[in-house]
């Protein structure tokens, strides 16, 4: 299906609806709000400011956006979203929600969609990648609600696949492949020197170039346990081995005590900017033996190689990972000596860390923003031109 592209058509809209305006995506709506204007489409983006906990504290407000009001409901523990969308969708040809249980505006969108004479699509995964039952009740209710569109944005191809395999017609699935503004890497590694770099090595690794890093969330996903414990056997093979550590989260006092009691970690805590690209660019692998996600990206753009496992719990970022090519993943997954082991033999292995490195900023060409925008919108494009879906057209 080839969507057209004549800007004298009648002006049609597109609506994107999500709790929250989360900083990493800003420059996505900023980008696909550009690209659809080209093609006669007005894009809005429509979140909720009230509560900066859905944002982890990482939120930004976009000026041309719409702000409306949210109410958290419990029912049976769990928490329930209700995004008072009201006129903020009226006469959207398309409104796109993204693809979760608890927030309730999607169930009234999707079930009056014909009255309302519009579309809905999805944003999504096409299930819970960390869910402990994949087979389970709350995953078989979202299988349910996944045929109840009449457009689907898939992370990835994996995830486009994933949603084919309901019964979701293919031709009415984009895969996006999911990314970020990664110029902000760029922008922070332009100012760092060779000569700051190596004053930052003496000072907190003693001048060792056998430094690997851990970035992202500290929970229990990305099996800091594992991570620690690894690194200890990385530092009984390599004496001057050392581990940084970047971010925050519920197992950061893991990281503190370890930190405490040896002194080849370093825990630095949540790091943003220049700060952080120095940590980096300190290291020559990126360590991530749990959950993988869009970190992926960053760890081929500042050129560290990412180390990870074979869980079954990983973000669908994982595709962009190639085993060999641009990172590793090991298997068995639970086995930290192996880890340990292959860490210290990629640490010492120039040639091959040199081939991931640019396995990594080939993949970059493929998974930047600026294709992830132009999928993005082609895909919005071709729904507004497909025809409805009927309701209740329910998957497998």
């Amino acid at each position: 299906m080839t969507p057209p592209r004549n800007a004298q058509q009648a002006r049609r809209r597109v609506v994107y609806a999500f709790p929250t305006s989360l900083r990493l995506r800003a420059a996505f709506h900023e980008k696909l709000r550009e690209r659809l204007a080209q093609d006669g489409v007005i894009y809005d983006f429509v979140y909720s400011s009230g509560d900066p906990d859905l944002g982890k504290d990482d939120t930004v407000l976009l000026p041309w956006a719409t702000d409306v009001p949210l109410r958290k409901l419990r029912l049976f523990g769990k928490t329930l979203l209700s995004q008072r969308l009201g006129a903020s969708t009226y006469g959207a040809d398309l409104v796109i929600v993204q693809q979760q249980n608890n927030l309730l505006a999607n169930y009234w969108l999707q079930t009056w969609r014909r009255l309302r004479g519009q579309k809905i699509a999805f944003f999504g995964h096409g299930r819970n990648f960390q869910s402990q039952r994949p087979d389970g009740l709350r995953e078989r209710f979202k299988r349910i609600w996944a045929g109840q569109v009449d457009w689907w944005f898939a992370y990835t191809e994996g995830c486009a696949d994933l949603v084919a395999s309901y019964g979701f017609p293919k031709d009415r699935i984009t895969a996006f492949n999911n990314a970020i503004d990664l110029k902000q890497v760029v922008r922070q590694k332009d100012p760092l020197t060779v000569s700051n770099i190596a004053k930052l090595r003496q000072t907190l690794v003693g001048g060792s170039e056998n430094v690997a890093i851990y970035v992202g969330g500290l929970y229990e996903e990305k099996r800091i346990d594992f991570l620690i414990e690894s690194a200890r056997l990385m530092r009984e093979r390599c004496p001057d081995f050392h581990l940084i550590v970047i971010g925050g989260g519920p197992d950061a006092d893991k990281v503190r005590k370890a930190a405490g009691q040896e002194p080849w970690i370093h825990y630095e805590g949540p790091q943003f900017g220049q700060r952080k690209a120095e940590l980096i660019t300190l290291a020559k692998a990126w360590l991530m033996p749990g959950l993988v996600g869009l970190a992926v990206l960053d760890s081929f753009a500042y050129g560290v190689p990412m180390i990870t496992t074979d869980v079954p719990f990983h973000s669908p970022e994982i595709d962009y990972l190639e085993d060999g090519k641009n990172g590793l993943i090991f298997r068995p997954a639970d086995d930290p000596k192996l880890y340990a082991e292959r860490v210290i033999a990629l640490l010492g292995d120039d040639i091959g860390r040199d081939r991931l490195v640019e396995g990594g900023r080939a993949a970059l060409d493929l998974y930047s923003i600026e294709n992830m925008v132009e999928r993005f919108a082609f895909g919005v494009l071709a729904a507004l031109e497909a025809p409805r879906r009927p309701v209740w057209s329910f998957t497998r």
